[in-house]
């Protein structure tokens, strides 16, 4: 996970508000222990601070998951994330 800067776009006239992230690792254990909770509490952070800041796209670059076949509370905070 990364520093999240938002930033205004001046693109023909229009102001976009972009938010760039990456390296989000979902479903990666550390030492053995689930990050689930610190998961979840940084895609709640991203979420509030997306609204707070009026975004109007996220852009997420680098690993979304940790491997490529993530556990299934990794899809699910995925999932809900983009609803």
């Amino acid at each position: 996970m990364t520093c999240i800067i938002p930033f205004t776009l001046f693109l023909h006239g229009t102001i976009m508000r972009i938010l760039h992230t990456s390296d989000w690792h979902l479903g990666q254990n550390f030492y053995s222990k689930s990050r689930a909770a610190e998961h979840q509490a940084f895609l709640d952070w991203l979420l509030d601070t997306a609204q707070s800041q009026q975004v109007d796209a996220i852009i997420v670059a680098g690993d979304i998951f940790d491997t490529g076949s993530p556990p299934s509370y990794a899809r699910e905070l995925y999932n809900r994330f983009c609803r």
